[in-house]
């Protein structure tokens, strides 16, 4: 089977699990107590992330996380904000204003993340992300008020849709920890599931004191081994290899069915209600990630350092070699390393191409000239974002920013003229 083929697959599936992860929270903690479920899940979550890790010999990749105190940190903070926090507050939320309502708000966190890359990644907000969450604020408000438009006059529901937006809020900003930092996916998922299991372990000590465990049925036990086993680790791998072989835009665009499959089986399996409004609000949050995934094609504007005299825009391209096959660029963009490209004249800079003029501890190609480790899907995807016209190329540098910024200053002077540059 094809890679591509199989990334079909594995998001098709990954969107049907998802579907789940309201009803089956809302299910479980309203039989076992929202700290017990979560316990229970992430114990389950560890085993199975563990023997995928054990199974796909990444052990080598786990303790190489283990003997780096800073990508520990880095890591624990992405797993209990992503896992632990984004978990917590969905299951209270969900509870008091149901999956369907939960599912809707969750669409959000791309945006809350686009907002949130700035501070980490020195990437530049774009007129249409701040469009992007005007509008899904407005379906937020729509729930709110219980499709009214008045000031909500119930404020139970209120906290509790404010508890989903916090976990929409985590999830995102994990995202942008783990989308700053690059390690072995199977380890980070196993460490998210260890680092939340130890958390909810110390909370959940007095419950398994008081016997609280001792009243588990099938509905709870169905819950916390679908969460701990399929939403925590199998199906994580599953959306993170498909989000690596498939177009991102893609994927994007999977995971839109997930409200729709969520107002579905929770009508089959709890009897949800539905209402008119619901559809209202999901049309304002369909029309912001629509908004949002237009501004995704194009690559990220990169602010760079102060006094750098690289004259011309410079984009965040990491994300095209993350699943990259290689030795040399997965070592140069692993922890804080980042891939920059910039789009520069083909007949101004070809005396420096042919001297192949590079920076110290950092690799440097054209989309013309490759590095050896880049594959044509690599390629493709590089120029799909960056869409150089015909006389151009673009100039790609991966390891340290830092490093990367001043050897385009060192190649821009070294040409001996200032090249006409388009933009």
């Amino acid at each position: 089977m094809l890679q591509r083929h199989k990334g079909y697959i594995f998001i098709a599936l990954a969107v049907i699990e998802l579907s789940f992860l309201p009803i089956l929270s809302s299910i479980g903690a309203s039989k076992l107590g929202t700290i017990p479920l979560l316990f229970l899940t992430f114990l389950t979550a560890s085993a199975v992330s563990f023997a995928l890790l054990y199974a796909k010999k990444r052990i080598g990749a786990l303790l190489n996380i283990l003997a780096d105190k800073e990508a520990m940190v880095v890591i624990i903070a992405a797993g209990l904000l992503n896992y632990a926090a984004s978990q917590l507050f969905l299951t209270m939320g969900t509870l008091g204003t149901g999956p369907i309502v939960t599912s809707l708000i969750l669409k959000l966190w791309p945006i809350f993340m686009a907002l949130m890359l700035p501070f980490t990644l020195r990437t530049r907000v774009r007129k249409t992300q701040l469009t992007a969450l005007a509008l899904g604020f407005l379906g937020i408000y729509i729930l709110v008020t219980q499709g009214t438009l008045s000031l909500p006059g119930n404020l139970g529901i209120t906290i509790f849709i404010v508890f989903t937006v916090i976990s929409t809020m985590a999830t995102a900003m994990s995202n942008v920890i783990i989308r700053s930092h690059n390690y072995d996916i199977y380890a980070q998922v196993f460490l998210f599931n260890a680092s939340s299991l130890a958390l909810f372990a110390g909370l959940a000590m007095p419950g398994i004191w008081a016997g609280q465990f001792t009243h588990i049925d099938t509905s709870s036990i169905i819950s916390f081994l679908f969460l701990g086993s399929i939403t925590y680790s199998i199906g994580a791998i599953m959306f993170f290899y498909a989000l690596k072989t498939l177009n991102p835009v893609f994927v994007g665009n999977a995971t839109y069915a997930t409200p729709f499959l969520t107002i579905l089986f929770s009508v089959i399996l709890v009897g949800s209600q539905v209402h008119g409004y619901y559809f209202v609000a999901l049309a304002f949050i369909f029309a912001a990630l629509f908004v949002q995934q237009r501004s995704s094609n194009k690559a990220l504007k990169y602010i760079p350092s102060k006094g750098q005299k690289w004259p011309y825009a410079l984009f965040d391209i990491t994300g095209v070699f993350v699943s990259n096959k290689g030795t040399y660029i997965p070592n140069s963009i692993r922890g804080k390393g980042r891939a920059l490209a910039t789009i520069v004249d083909k007949d101004a800079y070809k005396s420096i191409y042919a001297k192949s003029l590079s920076g110290a501890d950092i690799i440097m190609f054209t989309n013309n000239k490759l590095h050896p480790d880049v594959s044509s899907e690599e390629l493709e995807f590089m120029e799909s974002i960056m869409a150089p016209k015909g006389n151009e190329l673009i100039l790609v540098g991966i390891g340290n920013p830092e490093k990367i910024e001043d050897t385009f200053s060192r190649m821009y002077y070294a040409s001996g003229s200032a090249p006409q540059m388009p933009r």
